[in-house]
């Protein structure tokens, strides 16, 4: 039996793969998702960026994927791109890994 307390160096090692697999998770969202945004001027679809959140622990790890166009969340609501973009990574997801 293998024990990982929260400073092991096994521990460590497995918060490093876990940060590792969450930024590939993101960056294949965004990417999708910058192929399924809607196009007038492109400034929405270059606007979208990943963040990885590292709140200290394993379980407290998020990912954030935003724009900070004012009107994204209008053009998500009516012409979504974020959430086939997420959904369609349940296909991808043994290729990040």
């Amino acid at each position: 039996m293998i024990k990982l307390t929260e400073n092991s160096s096994g521990m460590r090692k497995l918060d490093d793969v876990l940060s590792g697999f969450l930024e590939r998770c993101g960056n294949q969202i965004v990417e999708d998702a910058k192929e399924l945004c809607p196009v007038k001027t492109g400034a929405l679809k270059e606007s979208l960026e990943l963040d990885v959140n590292d709140l200290g622990k394993t379980e407290d790890k998020t990912v954030v994927i935003y724009s900070n166009k004012p009107y994204a969340a209008y053009v998500e609501y009516h012409q979504a791109y974020l959430r086939p973009a997420l959904d369609g990574l349940e296909t991808k997801i043994r290729d990040l890994i």
